[in-house]
């Protein structure tokens, strides 16, 4: 499968096309020759570009709108509700239900609810 995946860029490589930055195109990057092959990004468990779409949906809660969600306060209120929302939209996108979804705060904590739920569905205790 991973080779399938590759085959496009590698026949990029071959071709002698490079990306490089440009902030007029989606996730900066656009293709243009070189002589030298470029690297291929792979290290996307430390960072990935920013698709436009998430940066716009995201851009007003990194300018204001700040609440804390586990809070009961204000803030915390209506960040909540936009939680919930999220959280129905991914639900809807994978045709589950919102209680079957939830967000953790990374990569660590995700691996550990996975491991926790696989031993406790085998009996064992996590």
């Amino acid at each position: 499968a991973l080779r399938a995946l590759l085959r496009p860029l590698s026949a990029l490589w071959k071709g002698g096309w490079r990306c490089t930055l440009n902030a007029d195109c989606p996730y900066d990057a656009i293709m243009t020759s070189h002589d030298e092959p470029a690297p291929i990004y792979l290290d996307y468990n430390a960072t990935t570009p920013l698709d436009p779409a998430v940066q716009s949906a995201m851009l007003p809660y990194l300018q204001g709108r700040f609440g804390n969600p586990s809070s009961g306060h204000w803030y915390g209120v209506k960040e909540k509700k936009a939680v919930e929302q999220a959280r129905g939209e991914v639900a809807a996108l994978l045709n589950g239900e919102p209680d079957e979804i939830t967000f953790c705060s990374g990569g660590t904590e995700s691996v550990n609810w996975v491991i926790k739920g696989v031993a406790e569905a085998h009996g064992q205790k996590g």
